[in-house]
C-alpha cells in the first residue's frame, strides 16, 4: 500500500506534528509513504519517507513575478545535512501568524500556479492509493487535498490536531473554516482528532464520528530516576499560547504557597526553542527558573532521564484557553512513559489536564490560585518532598502510556485502517 501524506510539517524526530505523524507512520516500509509539505523547519526524518515534495511559500512570491519559475520540488535525499542545508535556503516567510497575514497567504496561493508540471509528474511518480490529510487552519491546503484526491481518484483520510472552530472565538475566517472543514470531512473516509475530547466534539459538531490518534510512544522499562541532592523540575516544549508566563505563576505558586512545607531542595528547568522577552527573562531570574534552551535527539533523551518531575502547563488566558481547550500536549505521552510523575498546571476543564486528573489528581494544580486549597499544597509537597509518592504517581503514569500510546498498539490500528479504507474503495 502507497500513502502520499499531505501536511504543512513534514516528517521530524524534533517537532510535535512531524513527530506524531513518523509515530504513526512507523509500521510502514519507508517505500510506501511519501510526503508533500509547505513549512521548511530545517529538519527533515529522512528514513520515514522515500520521497519528499516541497513547496515554499517563499518561492509562490517569487512563481507570481516570474511565472516561469517552479512552485516545488523533490527534496534530494543525500542524508539530514543535506536536507537541513536545502530547506535553510527555501524557507517560508517568517511572518507572524494573524487573521490579516493568512489572508494575505490564500491570496498568494490563489494567484500562484502551485500544481505545475513538476508537481503533477511527482505525484505520478509515486502512485499513491490512500491520502492521509493532516488538516490545519490553511484553506489552500485543504482545496490542495481535495485536487489531488479527485485527480488520482483514491480515498482520504484527515486528521486533525488543532481545535480551530468549535471553541476559539467566532470570526469570518472561522465561519468560512467550518464550511472548508465540512467539505474535507464529507470527502474523509475517516477522520482524525487529536484526543478523546476532541473525538467526541467534533462527531458532534460535525455529524460524523471521529477516532482519537495523539502522539504515540515506543516502549520503554521503567527506569526510576537515580536520587540525588537537588530535585529537578523540568518543562520541555513551546512557549506558545503564553505558556512561559503559566510556567512563571506556577514557580511563583510554589515560592510563595508551598516553599514553607518542603523539606528537599529543587529548581524548574525549561528546555525550549521559544523566545522570550526581557521583563520575562528577568521574572525567570528572580524566580529562580532555569531557561537551558533547546536539546533534541540524545541529548533530549538524557535530560528527560535526569529529570525528577516534569511540568505541563496550559495559560488561562482567555483566548488561549480557547484554543487548548480540546487539545491534547503531544508530550504528555512522553512524559508517561519515562516513569516520572508530573505536575499539571492550568485551567483544569483544558483536555491535557483532564488526562493527569484521570491518572492520578495529586499532580494537578488550578491556575485559579485564590482558591488553592490546603489539600493541594500539601499534595504537591508531599510529591516533592517523598521518593515514594513520587513512584507510585510514576507507575500510574507508566501504566497509563501502556496501556493508550504504545507504538505496537496504534500505530498498527491506524494501517489496519488505511488498509481497509483502499481494499473497500476497489
Amino acid at each position: 500500500m502507497k500513502v502520499l501524506v499531505i501536511s504543512a510539517n513534514s516528517f521530524s524526530n524534533v517537532y510535535n506534528n512531524g513527530k506524531t505523524m513518523k509515530m504513526m507512520f512507523s509500521n510502514f516500509n519507508k517505500c510506501e509513504v511519501s510526503q508533500l509539505f509547505i513549512r521548511g523547519l530545517n529538519e527533515i526524518d529522512a528514513e520515514a519517507a522515500c520521497s519528499f515534495y516541497h513547496i515554499p511559500e517563499r518561492n509562490l512570491l517569487k512563481k507570481i513575478l516570474f511565472p516561469w519559475l517552479k512552485a516545488g520540488h523533490e527534496i534530494q535525499i543525500k542524508g539530514n545535512n543535506a536536507l537541513e542545508q536545502e530547506l535553510e535556503t527555501s524557507s517560508n516567510l517568517g511572518i507572524k501568524r494573524s487573521i490579516t497575514t493568512q489572508i494575505l497567504r490564500e491570496f498568494v496561493w490563489l494567484l500562484t500556479n502551485w500544481d505545475d508540471k513538476a508537481f503533477w509528474k511527482w505525484i505520478k511518480e509515486q502512485s499513491p492509493e490512500i491520502i492521509y490529510f493532516q488538516a490545519g487552519y490553511p484553506f489552500f491546503m485543504h482545496r490542495m487535498a481535495w485536487k489531488v484526491q479527485k485527480r488520482l481518484g483514491i480515498p482520504m483520510v484527515s486528521h486533525f490536531m488543532d481545535d480551530y472552530v468549535v471553541y476559539p472565538k467566532r470570526t469570518l475566517y472561522k465561519c468560512f473554516l467550518i464550511h472548508i472543514y465540512r467539505k474535507t470531512i464529507k470527502r474523509s473516509s475517516i477522520c482524525y482528532s487529536i484526543g478523546k475530547e476532541m473525538a467526541k466534539e467534533y462527531g458532534i459538531f460535525f455529524g460524523k464520528p471521529f477516532l482519537p490518534i495523539m502522539n504515540i510512544v515506543p516502549y520503554k522499562e521503567r527506569s526510576p530516576k537515580q536520587e540525588g541532592d537537588i530535585l529537578k523540575i523540568s518543562y520541555f516544549g513551546s512557549l506558545y499560547y503564553n505558556r512561559i508566563d503559566a510556567i512563571l505563576a506556577f514557580a511563583e505558586f510554589l515560592h510563595k504557597k508551598v516553599e514553607p512545607f518542603i523539606k528537599t531542595k529543587y529548581y524548574i528547568q525549561v528546555f525550549s526553542s521559544s523566545e522570550i522577552n526581557e521583563q520575562q527573562r528577568m521574572k525567570m531570574q528572580e524566580l529562580g527558573v532555569r531557561n537551558i534552551g533547546f536539546v533534541k535527539g540524545n541529548e533530549f533523551v538524557e535530560q528527560m532521564k535526569d529529570s525528577d518531575i516534569f511540568l505541563h502547563v496550559e495559560s488561562g488566558n482567555k483566548v488561549y484557553r480557547r484554543l487548548t481547550k480540546l487539545c491534547v500536549s503531544t508530550k504528555i505521552p512522553e512524559y508517561l512513559i519515562f516513569y516520572r510523575p508530573s505536575f499539571a498546571f492550568g485551567p483544569t476543564d483544558l483536555a491535557s489536564m483532564k488526562v493527569f486528573s484521570e491518572i492520578d489528581g495529586r499532580m494537578v494544580i488550578s491556575d485559579v490560585l485564590d482558591n488553592t486549597s490546603q489539600e493541594t499544597i500539601n499534595n504537591i509537597a508531599n510529591i516533592i518532598n517523598c521518593k515514594e509518592v513520587r513512584e507510585d504517581i510514576a507507575e500510574k503514569c507508566y501504566k497509563y502510556a501502556c496501556d493508550n500510546f504504545l507504538i505496537e498498539k496504534v500505530a498498527n490500528s491506524f494501517r489496519l485502517d488505511l488498509e481497509n479504507t483502499v481494499d473497500n474503495s476497489k
